[in-house]
């Protein structure tokens, strides 16, 4: 028995394997150079990058920071009469606060969706 023979391996699936290495190295080769859907090319490309970073974190916590407000309204308007003085206070502190916190969290979002439009 030959040591270039394998049962597994045939020529065609050995060739086949050749060309996917070749299209894998292509696609490196275009990623390092910068290739990519942004259209964005030199020192931008960082930029663009962070500011679509940040963009990706204020969804996140203006998501969270919503869903606690709809949470504490939902609590406050079963539990109002029933609760407490000054944990309603309490709710309805947080509740403002959380409304003001999703109201800055919304326009630090445009504010940096606008510089990513400028560059």
């Amino acid at each position: 028995m030959s040591s270039s023979f394998s049962p597994y391996f045939t020529t065609a699936s050995r060739n086949r394997a050749g060309r996917a290495g070749a299209k894998a190295r292509w696609y490196e080769r275009s990623r390092s150079c910068g290739g990519g859907s942004s259209g964005f090319r030199g020192t931008d490309v960082a930029k663009v990058d962070r500011l679509k970073e940040e963009i990706g974190w204020l969804k996140l916590v203006f998501g969270i920071l919503v869903a606690i407000d709809v949470s504490l309204v939902g609590w406050l308007a079963q539990h109002y009469a029933t609760a407490s003085r000054v944990l309603v206070l309490a709710a309805v502190l947080a509740t403002a606060v959380g409304t003001f916190a999703v109201v800055r969290v919304n326009r630090l979002a445009y504010h940096r969706i606008e510089e990513l439009e400028d560059l």
